[in-house]
């Protein structure tokens, strides 16, 4: 019986009482680890799976705006869209009023960060901003947002990297309801 892994960490700041929460899938526990090598502007494979409600994002984006995709995730997903989301990203960091800062500093914090277990030789901890740019270009990198239900509306990021995926939300996001939806999504990707 072939066994299938994936790690968990919730990174929390005690003092901002903010935490977000990563899901990393390992290539060599997908199902289909070639769909993770799709050609650049390319759909990505794995987006029919992960549901209707998934915005293509067209790729990471670059490193320094990585906070503000992470900030969504703790916003309620009603209105967003793809263009409200581009233009989110795109107005970083001047878009997130006064009253955030808090929640960027964070956001900042856990992006760069080497919080995040990923495998290598031996497993070890890495940020996401290192992940997503030593991955080689092009080839099997992706973002994705996507919205869950529980109770209200909110949002997921999902990035694609050739040696795996990595989910990463408020942890808050990641609640029993929407922790049995994204259980159903990760069987799915691994059975």
């Amino acid at each position: 019986m072939p066994l299938a892994q994936w790690y968990e960490t919730t990174v929390f700041d005690r003092e901002r009482r903010l935490a977000a929460r990563f899901v990393v899938v390992p290539r060599r526990s997908l199902r289909e680890p070639e769909a993770l090598d799709f050609p650049p502007n390319a759909q990505h494979p794995l987006l029919e799976r992960l549901g209707p409600d998934v915005i293509d994002l067209g790729g990471p984006p670059a490193p320094s705006y990585l906070p503000a995709a992470l900030m969504v995730t703790f916003e309620p997903a009603e209105g967003l869209s793809s263009a409200s989301l581009d233009d989110r990203i795109g107005a970083y960091p001047t878009y997130y009023p006064e009253d955030r800062w808090e929640l960027r500093r964070f956001a900042e914090e856990v992006v760069f960060s080497r919080v995040i277990p990923f495998e290598g030789s031996p497993l070890g901890a890495d940020s996401l901003a290192t992940i997503l740019t030593e991955a080689p270009v092009g080839i099997g990198l992706g973002a994705y947002i996507g919205f869950v239900a529980a109770g209200e509306r909110r949002v997921l990021l999902f990035f694609t990297v050739p040696a795996g995926i990595i989910i990463v939300g408020a942890a808050e996001t990641m609640a029993p309801g929407v922790g049995e939806l994204l259980l159903r999504v990760l069987q799915g990707l691994v059975e």
